[in-house]
């Protein structure tokens, strides 16, 4: 895990929560979350953008990624774009990541500036990797962990026609999913659980195909939780000036599902398949062979 946390890295982030469950329409709901786990293949976006002020100035960040996934056997191509308006944090950069699952072994391939990895890794491993830049698994994720979930109305949402459905993340469920789905990382590292405490329920917006009962999409504004962070962060540090501490202007994770049951190329690149092998010494052989943790 140590290396290849290490090229993974440099797609630190990742989108979103996702997660829905404890809807009004009970069955309904369940019957959504069933169709949509079920889905061969599809491909997505994810979008995390944050507008942070600091010393009277703002600047804006984020991250995005496209996905297409095929579920057996498994394959990923996973692009993300990192921006900023400030050079200060690397202006913007692009990055590209494969995860494959032929013969029970999962490996990883990860391209940076020209530059190609590669890494054997154990079961899992491979999926909090995956689940990092998975629209669906997300949105799946949401709807199982959403309360007071409701339907409230019917719109049109990235050409599908959709059922728009709003509830609440609890907050006592905040810090794992903030975590598995990397949605802290454009905020810090080392935020543990006790930087949640006393922080307000998330709400969540979630749209399904009306037609087919698919996940299509979903929004998450982390505004109120990100200032509620960054009140923690500005505590341990001591910070006192104003024009020092960091505010969130606005925090949003978005994801959208853009064609799914669709034709996806497995085929890798030769700068992939031809790149260095990165060996994990925390895991034996026989481990990342097979595939299992």
């Amino acid at each position: 895990m140590k290396n290849f946390k290490r090229i993974t890295a440099l797609f630190a982030s990742a989108v979103l929560l996702v997660s829905f469950a404890g809807c009004s329409t009970g069955e309904t709901t369940a019957q959504i979350i069933s169709k949509t786990s079920k889905l061969g293949s599809y491909s997505g976006k994810v979008d995390l953008n944050a507008d942070v002020s600091m010393q009277g100035s703002e600047i804006k960040y984020g991250m995005s990624s496209d996905i297409s996934v095929k579920t057996e056997p498994f394959f990923a191509e996973v692009n993300i774009t990192t921006s900023s308006d400030d050079p200060s944090l690397g202006g913007q950069y692009q990055s590209k990541m494969y995860l494959t699952t032929n013969d029970g072994v999962n490996t990883a391939y990860v391209g940076y500036n020209g530059e190609w990895n590669k890494q054997i890794i154990k079961a899992d491993s491979f999926k909090y990797a995956v689940s990092q830049y998975n629209p669906v698994d997300n949105a799946v994720l949401f709807m199982q962990s959403a309360t007071n979930l409701s339907n409230v109305g019917t719109e049109q949402f990235n050409g599908y026609t959709a059922d728009k459905y709003e509830g609440t993340i609890a907050k006592g469920l905040i810090p794992d999913l903030m975590e598995s789905t990397g949605a802290i990382s454009l905020v810090g590292q080392n935020i543990d659980s006790s930087y949640y405490e006393n922080a307000e329920d998330i709400p969540v917006t979630i749209w399904v195909n009306e037609e087919d009962g698919i996940i299509v999409g979903y929004k998450l504004d982390l505004t109120n939780l990100v200032n509620h962070l960054f009140d923690k962060l500005n505590e341990s540090k001591t910070a006192t000036d104003e024009n020092q501490k960091l505010k969130a202007v606005s925090y949003l994770c978005e994801a959208v599902i853009t064609d799914y049951n669709n034709e996806i190329n497995t085929t890798l690149p030769e700068e992939a398949l031809n790149a260095a092998l990165i060996v994990d010494d925390t895991q034996n052989d026989s481990s990342a062979a097979d595939g299992n943790s």
